[in-house]
């Protein structure tokens, strides 16, 4: 999808056309790749093994203010009758807690992000997501954080750390319904 940084999450299909102007891509095809980038913003895969449905999200901090994990199980829950209880999360490398410095908090961020402030304008927007994706109906052993910080560990991008522009890529796909046999 084209990113702006927002909550919105489409829904593709096989031969879908244009990329969605969204900050998330949902599906039910089977072997259709949904494909995001991001920095240091976080790339999460919500899964849905009861009804084999699958979002790839982008988040950076916007989208944590504007809750695009609700979005999405939202979006997820009419399209497919996804139950929040059955998703399945991971969240890619992101920038850290240590990492994730806000000077203009204040303006930016909602006042019950002040509860993540860890030190004076460091929050950690990874217990902000899981605890996002839990208030979205998450069960807490169906989130899975990766907890690398993009800024903190050379061997991934980070915008923040070089001031240079590029992007990670997360990509994922559904097998065939004959392929999966019930495997998540």
């Amino acid at each position: 999808p084209r990113l702006f940084h927002g909550s919105t999450v489409e829904q593709v299909a096989a031969g879908g056309g244009d990329d969605p102007r969204a900050d998330g891509v949902m599906t039910d095809c089977p072997l259709l790749g949904l494909s995001i980038t991001q920095a240091d913003c976080q790339a999460a895969i919500l899964y849905d093994p009861v009804n084999h449905a699958l979002a790839n999200i982008h988040c950076g901090w916007k989208g944590s203010v504007a809750n695009i994990y609700q979005s999405a199980v939202l979006r997820m829950r009419a399209a497919y009758g996804t139950h929040p209880a059955d998703i399945l999360a991971c969240i890619s490398p992101a920038l850290g807690p240590a990492s994730s410095e806000f000077v203009h908090w204040r303006t930016e961020l909602p006042e019950q992000f002040s509860e993540f402030q860890h030190r004076t304008n460091y929050f950690d927007f990874w217990a902000i997501s899981e605890k996002q994706l839990i208030d979205a109906g998450l069960q807490c052993h169906h989130i899975e954080i990766a907890r690398i910080d993009t800024f903190r560990d050379e061997d991934f991008f980070s915008y923040r750390r070089d001031k240079l522009c590029g992007r990670h890529a997360t990509v994922c796909a559904l097998l065939e319904n004959k392929q999966f046999q019930g495997r998540p």
